[in-house]
């Protein structure tokens, strides 16, 4: 998995110069605008998740399917940029396995232990 947060080259690049870099607790601030899911009281019941059961700052594991909207590219004199709009179809939410228990399996390993401690 690729880490999307924020380098603090990119975020002195998206502040500008004169801006201090700042990589401070807020998720928000970490990672580019849109790739954050909300999730609504439907999509909870849907789901069949307990958010009491989850905590802020919890890593959980998100699995989904999503089928491609749309697909964009322009072109400037500066710069080329590309974007891909995704409409997530079908997911499932747990909570992750520890590190520590994880480290080395499989991605199937892993979804076994989660079911095999009723995490999934």
């Amino acid at each position: 998995m690729k880490d999307m947060a924020y380098t603090k080259t990119e975020l002195k690049k998206n502040n500008g110069p004169d801006q201090p870099v700042s990589m401070g607790d807020d998720t928000r601030e970490k990672y580019p605008w849109g790739l954050e899911i909300r999730l609504e009281n439907e999509s909870i019941k849907k789901l069949g998740i307990d958010i009491s059961n989850f905590k802020v700052g919890q890593p959980v594991r998100v699995s989904c399917v999503a089928t491609v909207n749309e697909i964009r590219q322009n072109q400037t004199t500066k710069s080329t940029n590309s974007t891909m709009t995704l409409q997530i179809t079908k997911m499932e939410i747990v909570k992750s396995a520890p590190k520590k228990i994880t480290q080395g399996m499989k991605s199937g390993d892993v979804d076994q232990y989660l079911f095999d401690k009723n995490l999934v």
